[in-house]
């Protein structure tokens, strides 16, 4: 049996082997079956298959008393041309050995991946090659797969706007993913850096707590708001999670988690909220949001000490303009109108389109002064910028009511008493106002 070992030395030390030197040629036969992976005995002359183990069985699929006294390259092993090409070059040449990888068919119909080596033999005086093959089809697909999925995570890290974090027990940052890009700065830049340099002051402490609170072996808080200052100066803000990163031995180290940019999250929550409590045609509030506002401002005792004043204006004889000069014509007469009231009033005041003509102004602090030059100042409006001929004849004006409170009033009590203001300038001839006090 040391025969066999000696075989097995020569081979790797790339020595050309003369299998019938040895004085037993069951060792080197005994040698090979023995061995796991299919081994054949093939010459270089013709390429004919002269011995073969009992591994062919398995990996070509060929019992070896059928396989030996085949072509090696036309048994069905190798379909491609050029593949069997290859192995006649190399086999031709003077290689002493020689690896590589490529596909194979089991029985010359299931398509494989072995992995493949030459040795040069001499065997019964002819020149050969021992020719292994390891069927590492799984092994293949496997490595295939772990290298798919590290690419298919790899490019998700580098270009998700999501952004991978990981900090030390001090918050020092020793990981951060390419995604930073977006904030102008670098990872290397990042790392070995303190975080809390880069948040807004408002957020430190909200932060600090919160990574306290995982490193302690608490349950992390879940995702929190923050502010992250750019290579600009100009914050922004992302949404964090955190969750504790743990040694061999499950004690706590650090944190990590996921950044995220919501900053157009924001801007469109921010216009969603301002288009629900707008009106589509006017841009003012809408009644709904109006009244909630009005509904606050009285609940507030102190804004009654210096006056609030609650307007209801309507457009005199609207349904003329709509019936004989159109809708389009009715609202851009109601735009108008709108765009004047909010020319008017000032930044801490609310105005409305509450119905179909029909606005409301809600002023605070409020006197008789300030009521009087805000209506005098819609209908000067009013005249230079809807003038009776550009309606076709039609004249556009308002009737306003006014309800001025300066003693605590319902919500109720203060709109009943504002509409039935405004009735009264509709009967006092239209294009006037009347306040009403409580």
């Amino acid at each position: 049996m040391s025969e066999t070992h000696d075989l097995a030395n020569a081979m790797a030390l790339g020595d050309v082997v003369n299998l019938t030197s040895t004085s037993d040629l069951l060792d080197w036969r005994l040698f090979l079956d023995l061995i796991p992976y299919a081994a054949s005995v093939v010459s270089v002359k013709d390429g004919k298959i002269l011995n073969a183990n009992k591994a062919v069985g398995r990996i070509f699929g060929y019992e070896s008393d059928q396989f030996i006294g085949q072509n090696f390259f036309s048994n069905g092993i190798f379909k491609d041309d050029s593949i069997q090409q290859q192995i006649y070059d190399k086999m031709q040449g003077r290689l002493i050995k020689s690896d590589w990888i490529m596909p194979y068919y089991w029985q010359a119909q299931q398509p494989r991946i072995g992995s493949f080596s030459l040795r040069k033999v001499m065997h019964q005086d002819q020149l050969c090659y021992l020719l292994f093959c390891n069927d590492i089809t799984k092994t293949n697909q496997k490595e295939e797969s772990l290298e798919q999925r590290l690419a298919f995570y790899k490019t998700l890290v580098e270009h998700t706007q999501d952004i991978p974090w990981q900090l030390d027990a001090q918050g020092q940052i020793f990981y951060v993913g390419p995604g930073v890009k977006q904030w102008g700065f670098t990872a290397d830049e990042l790392v070995g850096k303190s975080l809390y340099q880069f948040l807004h002051p408002k957020d430190k402490d909200k932060i600090s707590n919160s990574l306290k609170s995982v490193i302690s072996g608490e349950v992390p808080p879940g995702l929190i708001r923050a502010s992250i200052k750019n290579t600009h100066g100009k914050y922004t803000e992302v949404e964090v999670s955190s969750t504790p990163i743990f040694d061999d031995e499950k004690n706590i180290i650090g944190v990590h988690g996921i950044a995220r940019d919501i900053s157009d999250r924001i801007r469109i929550e921010s216009r969603l909220r301002k288009r629900a409590s707008l009106d589509s045609l006017t841009g003012l509030l809408n009644r709904k949001s109006f009244y909630r506002r009005l509904d606050y401002t009285l609940k507030n005792n102190a804004l009654f000490v210096k006056g609030i004043a609650l307007f209801f204006i309507d457009v005199d004889d609207f349904k003329s303009i709509n019936d004989n000069l159109g809708h389009n014509t009715g609202d851009s007469c109601l735009k108008k109108i709108a765009g004047i009231i909010k020319s008017v009033i000032r930044d801490t005041d609310s105005a409305s389109r509450i119905g179909g003509d029909e606005f409301a102004i809600l002023i605070n602090p409020a006197s008789i002064d300030i009521i009087n030059n805000i209506c005098q100042r819609i209908k000067h409006q009013i005249e230079i910028l809807c003038p009776v001929n550009q309606l076709s004849g039609h004249e556009l004006t308002v009737s306003m009511g006014i309800c001025l409170a300066k003693e605590k009033m319902r919500i109720s009590n203060i709109v009943h008493s504002a509409d039935k203001a405004m009735y009264t300038a509709k009967k006092q001839g239209k294009n006037c106002f009347h306040i009403a006090e409580n």
